[in-house]
């Protein structure tokens, strides 16, 4: 069972005045975590939350970290069609791909990028799995309009040639570029082509853009 980011705010409080728990100290945290684990979450899923919200690493909650998860939650409750809490694959490339007809190329990259994010495989992107976005590295991100990407994706696979969702460093660089400043496109290069080879994959780069997104990067 997750432990979701309504859970927290419900025994943190959201008035800043008088909240339940402070979220300023260690003893606050602690007595946090243990309320989440009393009311049926695992203890897996509360220090991993926890571990993502503590932005800073200095091993505590602080009141400060709450309002981009709240950005998250509401991100996702937008996407989330039926209200039942997680966002499916459809409901994923529906909210992504408004008003745009997507190929089955394209659709196909959606979905794949989906599946990189549905980090248990269960087809529902949940909060705790969105949350995994804050711990990516933020330099070189810019969120860029649906046209702006499928134009992007729409060069990078005519340069496809082989047809394996792959592309060199120096077409995806050509590709994106006109986008980003040289540094955020070289901050770019770096946090998704980990393996440091000469190619870049679609899904690196869709599964790196979503995470941003749903983020408020």
């Amino acid at each position: 069972m997750e432990a979701t980011l309504q859970a927290v705010m419900a025994i943190m409080g959201t008035d800043a005045k008088n909240p339940m728990l402070s979220g300023v100290d260690k003893m606050s945290t602690y007595m946090l975590s243990n309320m989440l684990v009393a009311k049926g979450y695992s203890a897996s899923s509360v220090d991993y939350l926890l571990h993502v919200m503590d932005k800073n690493r200095n091993t505590f909650i602080e009141r400060s970290e709450l309002p981009d998860l709240i950005a998250i939650q509401n991100k996702l409750d937008s996407w989330d069609a039926d209200k039942n809490g997680k966002v499916t694959c459809a409901e994923f490339i529906a909210a992504l791909s408004k008003d745009l007809d997507l190929t089955a190329a394209q659709r196909k990259l959606y979905e794949l990028a989906f599946k990189e994010l549905d980090i248990d495989g269960d087809g529902q992107l949940s909060n705790l799995e969105a949350f995994k976005g804050l711990e990516v590295g933020r330099a070189g991100s810019k969120a860029l309009s649906d046209e702006q990407l499928q134009r992007i994706l729409g060069e990078l696979m005519q340069k496809d040639s082989n047809n394996d969702g792959k592309v060199t460093v120096k077409e995806f660089s050509e590709a994106i570029g006109p986008y980003l400043t040289k540094e955020d496109l070289q901050g770019l290069i770096k946090k998704i082509n980990l393996n440091n080879d000469s190619q870049i994959s679609f899904v690196e780069y869709l599964k790196d853009y979503y995470l941003d997104l749903i983020s408020g990067a």
